[in-house]
């Protein structure tokens, strides 16, 4: 049946418009893993009805029969000790995790604080796959919204890439590639990750914090779980800019903050603060631009850059649209008794502009 709903409150539909099911783990004993297996989803199945304007069939893992297992092709957010149906099929595909390890058809490839994506026939129906989302820690697990999706296989371990500062994904990935035709792993169509590149290349943040209610007086809102998440912010980077570097708003380098790429879709992050007693949301927003002989002159009068923020779904604060050569601006928002914060940033009229990362700096909550 068909599910619409990131909370997963069961089938509602049995409308047939994709051959596939999503199947969402929720049997890991560490809870950041169950609530990132539920993130996963969540913006896949968002992507999706942007993109495709239909809602994808999705099924906890308790909930999946075995006829339906095999009637659809399969995504599975969780691996074997997060997933019940990746820990049924497991024994019939080429994957085995640990903490450390991940080994593919026999390879095996050390990777603590990794993710993996991989796609194999599915071993209940040969004419459908299985798509699994899977990682060796739930720090990994933060780190599969970066993974491509046009590989058979792909490991990350959060390292971020640039071509422009020579870190090519190829290069930063563990390893990324193909099966051959008989789905079995090829050393030539692999490619293995370059050591030297990947211990220069910066690693990014992952949140700490699955509630906002703890015992202090401030929390970054960087090392908080957002509880959903749509366009860039999907694939936010905490407490570096987006490119991977430390994130400079005018003279101040700033070792705190989110950062997200600007887009004409939709492009904003929700957090769950309810009943954590805070009053405040502070930082320090603004835009890096590109520099000047990466960029023309169209680009650079497009940019136009406006940062939101939002509570329960009314809007709190909206800043001035930051152009080209906007100085970065303080933010302090009142913030007392909301339940839903979301932060968002939208563009003017035009996608191509001469930004290289949107900054969120020192965002923090406060009593």
């Amino acid at each position: 049946g068909l599910v619409k709903n990131a909370q997963i409150e069961g089938p509602v539909s049995d409308a047939q418009t994709t051959p596939f099911a999503i199947v969402i783990g929720t049997i890991s004993p560490h809870p950041t893993m169950r609530a990132l297996c539920q993130r996963q989803a969540q913006s896949f199945i968002a992507d999706w009805e942007r993109q495709q304007h239909a809602t994808p069939r999705t099924f906890r893992d308790s909930e999946i029969t075995e006829n339906e297992m095999a009637r659809y092709s399969l995504i599975l957010f969780g691996g074997p000790d997060a997933n019940l149906v990746t820990k049924k099929l497991i024994d019939d595909l080429p994957l085995s995790i640990t903490s450390d390890e991940i080994v593919i058809d026999g390879h095996a490839f050390q990777a603590r604080d990794a993710a993996v994506k991989m796609v194999y026939p599915n071993p209940l129906n040969s004419d459908r796959y299985v798509s699994i989302v899977a990682a060796t820690s739930p720090k990994g697990m933060s780190y599969a919204a970066r993974l491509p999706n046009d590989f058979d296989f792909c490991i990350g371990d959060g390292r971020i890439a640039d071509d422009e500062e020579g870190r090519p994904e190829e290069k930063v990935f563990v390893v990324s590639g193909s099966f051959d035709h008989a789905w079995r792993l090829d050393p030539d169509y692999m490619i293995v990750g370059d050591p030297d590149t990947r211990a220069q290349s910066p690693v990014r943040g992952a949140p700490t914090h699955l509630s906002a209610a703890i015992d202090a007086d401030r929390l970054m809102l960087s090392e908080l779980l957002e509880t959903n998440a749509t366009g860039t912010f999907a694939a936010m980077i905490r407490d570096l800019n987006w490119r991977g570097d430390p994130i400079v708003l005018g003279d101040k380098t700033y070792s705190s903050g989110i950062a997200v790429n600007t887009s004409g879709a939709p492009n904003w992050a929700e957090f769950d603060i309810s009943d954590a007693g805070w009053s405040r949301l502070r930082g320090v927003i603004g835009i890096e631009q590109t520099p000047e002989d990466d960029t023309d002159q169209p680009a650079r009068d497009n940019t136009q850059v406006t940062f939101i923020v939002s509570g329960d779904g009314k809007e709190l604060y909206r800043s001035e649209p930051f152009v080209w050569d906007s100085a970065p601006g303080e933010l302090d928002v009142d913030i007392t008794g909301v339940g839903a914060l979301r932060i968002e940033v939208a563009i003017g009229a035009s996608p191509s502009d001469g930004v290289a990362s949107a900054d969120w700096a020192d965002l923090c909550l406060e009593r």
